[in-house]
């Protein structure tokens, strides 16, 4: 007995060292053979979602499908049915879309056994489907979807061409350069567009020359997106020819946008030496730039502005110091005010109450004295911007201009500095024939005093004469 029970262990261990043994040579099963009849019930629940008329239960089942990534494969082809579907979804857990566009992501999620038909979706008749298809193809890991983007990019299909420029919009693939770079010379104005966006995006240096061309396009929609690309890029080789780009209104703002930056070390040369040229527009355009820097970088090549032989880019040079607000501006500005004709001057005074330097009041004062009433004007709202206590007095003297704009702004500014002195000489002009007048003072007292009495001098003069004042 003692013998066969021995005999009947070591058969057991050899048993079970052979089953230990197999399942370590063996290896981890293949996904597709880990698969749980649970998750498969899963993911036949959710295909079953993807048919439902609630637009927000397809989103959701398709969300959930992405959740599962490869283990979903088996739903490719009902997600790739619900492509195109832009049935509006707002869902708390994953924001505002669409049925579609979740059964895009959901695909890009399960992979490669969803390329080969997201490749077919994109010769689908309806343009939803394929911009859908193209979205997911381009947020892909495999070389195949790339490629076929960029055999779309040359496809007959002119609205596949464009859909598909605009899906690489969201690639930073370099790989993706050279066919945008061609698309820039397709013959529909939309992929040209689009494909001037997308070199923005991926911000690849090759990108520069092409988009350059691109600023001369006969649309200005292709222009346009070139210049902001250009900025993007951030290249100072684009400053030259985004200098010429100013001159025209429809894509000035882009272009003064896409120098601001271009942060590269040459750029404040390369402006510099364009403060020089021998065309009066094109300094004009250089200096207008430089103002909308805002930057310290911009103060020289502008306070130099100031001695241009042309009125408009001397005129430019004072207001972009104003955005400025650089000291450094403060001497060639007083200068200006000297030297200018009255709308420069005007432009001088009003420069110099922006950069709030305090040495700005005495030389604002004597302005308030000018023979020009616009000059006295702006020096008033200056002098209300520094709010400097010793302009109280000269404004109470400029209440009593015969200019009712220059007693507007006198009023405006003794309301800034908020020094009760100013208080009984500004219920005078609450008799004011001009109705600007009157609101402005009132505006003031109630901001000196914090009583709102409104523009009723008597019920001001018995209000102040309680709190024993004259």
């Amino acid at each position: 007995m003692k013998i066969r029970t021995h005999e009947n262990t070591r058969h057991f261990l050899r048993v079970l060292v052979t089953a230990v043994l197999l399942f370590a040579c063996s290896g981890p099963s293949p996904p597709s053979e880990q698969k749980s009849p649970e998750s498969r019930i899963d993911v036949a629940e959710e295909v079953k979602g993807l048919r439902s008329p609630d637009p927000s239960v397809r989103a959701n089942s398709a969300f959930r499908l992405g959740e599962m990534g490869p283990d979903a494969a088996e739903a490719v082809p009902p997600l790739i049915s619900l492509l195109g579907d832009g049935a509006f979804v707002s869902h708390p857990e994953f924001g505002t879309t669409s049925p579609g566009r979740e059964a895009a992501k959901a695909l890009v999620s399960i992979g490669d056994a969803a390329v080969d038909p997201l490749i077919g979706a994109l010769g689908h008749e309806n343009q939803k489907v394929r911009e859908d298809a193209a979205w997911a193809l381009c947020r892909s890991d495999s070389p195949r979807a790339m490629k076929s983007l960029f055999a779309a990019l040359k496809g007959t299909d002119r609205q596949t061409r464009r859909i598909t420029a605009g899906a690489l919009c969201d690639t930073q693939d370099p790989t993706a350069v050279g066919p945008l770079i061609e698309a820039l010379r397709d013959d529909y104005w939309p992929v040209r567009q689009m494909a001037a966006r997308a070199l923005g995006e991926i911000k690849d240096p090759r990108s520069v020359a092409p988009l350059i061309a691109a600023l001369k396009d006969e649309l200005p929609y292709v222009r346009d997106s070139a210049a902001a690309s250009l900025g993007n890029i951030g290249d100072a080789r684009a400053i030259p020819p985004l200098i010429d780009a100013i001159k025209e209104w429809k894509i000035r703002k882009v272009a003064v946008d896409a120098l601001l930056k271009i942060d590269d070390p040459r750029s404040g040369e390369i402006l510099m030496q364009a403060i020089d040229e021998r065309d009066p527009d094109r300094r004009y355009r250089v200096v207008w730039a430089l103002g909308e820097m805002e930057e310290h970088r911009a103060v020289a090549p502008l306070i130099k502005a100031l001695d241009d032989q042309d009125e408009r880019v001397r005129k430019m040079a004072m207001k972009g110091l104003g955005r400025i607000k650089d000291p450094l501006a403060f001497a060639p500005l007083v200068k200006a005010m000297s030297e200018e004709n009255v709308y420069g001057r005007r432009i001088a005074a009003s420069a110099l109450g922006r950069i709030g330097d305090p040495r700005a009041v005495k030389p604002l004062i004597d302005a308030l004295n000018a023979d020009e009433p616009t000059v006295q004007d702006a020096a008033a709202r200056s002098l209300g911007m520094l709010g400097d206590p010793a302009a109280v007095d000269p404004l109470i003297g400029s209440l009593s201009s015969k200019y009712p704009f220059v007693r507007r702004s006198a009023a405006w500014g003794l309301g800034e500095i908020g020094d009760e002195r100013a208080v009984g000489p500004l219920i005078e002009p609450l008799t004011d024939g001009d109705p600007t007048v009157r609101k402005e003072a009132a505006g003031a007292l109630a901001k000196i005093t914090g009583e709102n009495l409104g523009e009723d001098p008597g019920t001001w003069r018995d209000w102040w004469g309680k709190k024993g004042k004259k």
